[in-house]
């Protein structure tokens, strides 16, 4: 897996672009912002019709730093505060 940036202005497909891509692949991470988190869970499962919600999952910073600590065994201690 690789790790891809994509970027452009308001309307330009990007979100589009993610979904299908996500629907070519195994597994896929989707980071967005923490406040678009719910959005585009709904977006994914609407879009895709339901195929992604096995293949991807949505991540903001916090819950995806949250998910390594806790793989990685360190999940108890908070190694720095905001």
């Amino acid at each position: 897996m690789s790790l891809r940036f994509i970027i452009g202005r308001a309307g330009s497909g990007k979100t589009e672009y993610c979904f299908e891509e996500i629907l070519q692949q195994e597994h896929a991470i989707l980071l967005v912002p923490e406040q678009y988190s719910l959005q585009a869970n709904k977006e994914l499962i609407q879009k895709t019709k339901g195929k992604a919600i096995l293949q991807a999952e949505v991540f903001y910073f916090k819950k995806l730093a949250y998910r390594i600590f806790q793989k990685k065994g360190i999940g108890k201690t908070i190694p720095l505060s905001d």
